[in-house]
């Protein structure tokens, strides 16, 4: 992603409010269930545990896509695909 992306879509992560930000997280656990659902059981809750703190702290789902954390590593399921898919209008 580069510089410029990442930080419209910061910016826009930033304008979301709350329930937006959720709605967006919990369709993003959806879309990306069938690959995390085999992963070992560790890899499950470190998944889950992410999406749960990004869902109600936005510095840090700020400060994730900042370091680029993927959540699920796999081709077509990281954050930062799924976000900028999701948010067409950047």
């Amino acid at each position: 992603m580069t510089n410029d992306l990442k930080k419209v879509l910061i910016r826009k992560i930033e304008e979301m409010n709350c329930l937006d930000r959720m709605d967006l997280l919990n369709k993003y656990a959806s879309f990306a269930e069938d690959t995390y659902c085999h992963f070992s059981h560790d890899k499950i809750n470190s998944v889950i545990s992410k999406i749960v703190l990004y869902k109600f702290d936005r510095n840090a789902l700020i400060a994730g896509l900042m370091k680029g954390e993927p959540i699920v590593d796999a081709p077509g399921c990281r954050l930062s695909d799924f976000l900028i898919a999701e948010l067409d209008w950047i």
